[in-house]
């Protein structure tokens, strides 16, 4: 796996919570089931096991935060 691939934590199960299927397309979208999203819900202490297929050809960005910070542009560490 390449410097900086992600990992699953060793804490995450597969067969907990629910599992989020995304695909992060060559025109910059991240669509679900073919429809584009924008926001996605949970909630607050459920694992979520999240499925990306990058059918782009190059690298995407895939940010996870609050609304608030993401708006904001906060999305390191």
């Amino acid at each position: 796996m390449p410097p900086g691939s992600p990992t699953a934590s060793s804490d995450a199960s597969p067969s907990a919570g629910q599992t989020i299927t995304l695909e992060l397309t060559g025109s910059l979208y991240i669509t679900q089931d073919g429809q584009p999203v924008s926001a996605l819900t949970v909630t607050e202490g459920e694992t979520v096991h999240f499925v990306l297929d990058n059918t782009a050809n190059y690298a995407h960005n895939f940010f996870i935060g609050p609304a608030d910070a993401l708006a904001q542009n906060q999305v390191a560490g």
